[in-house]
C-alpha cells in the first residue's frame, strides 16, 4: 500500500522520544507509514515529518505522540 500524504499544515505535537524524554515539537507531516526504523525496530505506525526545531526530516512513532495541537497556519 502507498503511504498517506499530507498537505503543508504545521502541527505542534507533544512527543515522547525513544529515550523517554517528552517535549513539544513543531512539525509539518509528510507521510504516514507502517514499518520500522533504526530507533523503532518493531514494525508500527510511523510519521515522517519535517521537524522545525532540527530543520530536517524526522520519523516519529505515532504511539509516542501524546498530543496534537493543530494550527490554521500553512507553510508557503
Amino acid at each position: 500500500s502507498s503511504p498517506m500524504s499530507f498537505n503543508k499544515r504545521v502541527v505542534m505535537i507533544v512527543y515522547r522520544n525513544w529515550r523517554g524524554e517528552t517535549k513539544e515539537r513543531l512539525i509539518t507531516p509528510k507521510k504516514m507509514m507502517f514499518g520500522s526504523s533504526s530507533y523503532y525496530r518493531t514494525p508500527q505506525w510511523l510519521l515522517k515529518a519535517h521537524c522545525h526545531e532540527h530543520h530536517q526530516l524526522r520519523v516519529f512513532a505515532l504511539q509516542n505522540i501524546l498530543q496534537w495541537k493543530t494550527s490554521n497556519s500553512e507553510l508557503k
